[in-house]
């Protein structure tokens, strides 16, 4: 996480995000409108990843819609790996890509604002992700109508009430995204994964969704998700370290 502080000490900026499996995501980035044009974004950036680096990283990447910045990403050396067409409806996700170096450039030259890398437990940085979407979800509205996710959960339990499969996910955008979807070892093979799947792909459904995405590592099940017609539009390789890759893949329309 990064933010951006003017010399009264008010949040202009915030970059909200972590690092898993050696990559770092950056999941949301804001900067005030009256902030805008002085390179608030790019040195929010530039400091996450230069901590990123520190620590490892030699990787991010990001999910932006067309209506927001793809081309600001591209600029400061974000390539496109995967194009999610119809999401939202009459738009689309671009789902991109940046290699860290080490000359990463420093952030916080000669300004009227300063850039800083935070990190701390999930309650002490919640008030920054908070900040950014009061911020982003209003405006992703403005494009996209009401843009307020929802939870999706399906579960299975055997004859003594144990736990025998269950999906978990989010619909946001007239899209399902499934997170996790687990079945127990001993019952594997049966036919319940499937069954789980197509029951949250009917209630997304209900809720007027055209489609699902998904992320499933080389290690997981991609030719479970082929065989329930999903395809991938997009591979990040490398990711997690020592797998052949991660897929992005998605079924559209549910």
């Amino acid at each position: 996480m990064a933010e951006a502080r003017d010399r009264m000490g008010r949040r202009i900026g915030a970059l909200c995000g972590y690092i898993s499996w050696n990559w770092m995501y950056g999941a949301a980035l804001w900067v005030n409108r009256r902030a805008r044009g002085r390179d608030v974004g790019t040195r929010l950036l530039a400091v996450a990843e230069a901590a990123a680096y520190r620590r490892g990283v030699r990787n991010a990447y990001l999910e932006t819609f067309a209506f927001q910045a793809p081309g600001f990403y591209r600029k400061i050396g974000n390539r496109v790996y995967g194009k999610l067409e119809g999401y939202p409806r009459g738009s689309r996700a671009f789902y991109l890509h940046k290699p860290l170096r080490r000359s990463t450039p420093a952030a916080n030259p000669p300004g009227d604002f300063r850039a800083r890398y935070r990190t701390g437990s999930p309650k002490s940085l919640k008030p920054t992700w908070r900040w950014v979407g009061k911020r982003l979800g209003p405006f992703i509205s403005r494009w996209t109508g009401k843009a307020q996710a929802k939870e999706l959960a399906v579960t299975a339990r055997d004859e003594k009430g144990g736990l025998a499969a269950g999906l978990r996910g989010s619909t946001f955008l007239g899209g399902l995204q499934v997170e996790i979807l687990w079945v127990r070892e001993d019952l594997r093979g049966k036919g319940l994964g499937t069954r789980v799947l197509h029951l949250a792909e009917k209630e997304a459904k209900r809720r007027g969704c055209r489609g699902a995405a998904l992320r499933a590592y080389g290690f997981q099940s991609p030719g479970f998700w082929r065989k329930q017609g999903y395809r991938v539009f997009g591979t990040l390789r490398g990711l997690p370290k020592g797998s052949n890759c991660r897929y992005f893949m998605k079924k559209w329309k549910v």
